[in-house]
């Protein structure tokens, strides 16, 4: 849930941690760091995330409008996050309202959205994976 709130599942303006608490603060350092130690000099950078990291890529452009990351691709959520101040978080911004500049800044962002299907059913065997 990004560490937004203390309690993502009972969020509440007053229970909002401090932006620089959030896990998806993080990922801007992070970059830069790389960037820094490597003497490159990119800007901006794309994300990719499976599963439970699609929707806190997701959640990272909605909350984070100035991020760096300019294309995401989010495969296989099961949820996102939606730009509705009336659905409570994490399913929407209830409980954490969002200007409207900042909802603007993250749909500038290229967003893609991968779906698979019967990702559940393997071809493989545990024999075929682990011999």
């Amino acid at each position: 849930m990004s560490n937004i709130f203390d309690d993502g599942d009972n969020p509440t303006t007053a229970s909002c941690n401090n932006k620089n608490d959030w896990t998806c603060s993080v990922l801007d350092p992070i970059f830069d760091f790389v960037v820094a130690n490597i003497s490159r000099t990119q800007q901006p950078y794309g994300a990719w995330g499976h599963s439970a990291r699609a929707p806190f890529l997701h959640r990272s452009l909605t909350y984070v409008p100035s991020i760096k990351i300019d294309v995401v691709v989010c495969s296989n959520a099961g949820w996102y996050t939606t730009p509705k101040n009336t659905v409570s978080y994490p399913c929407g911004l209830l409980g954490r309202q969002l200007p409207d500049e900042d909802i603007v800044a993250a749909f500038s962002k290229k967003l893609l959205i991968h779906l698979g299907q019967d990702d559940t059913k393997s071809r493989w065997t545990k024999k075929q994976c682990c011999s």
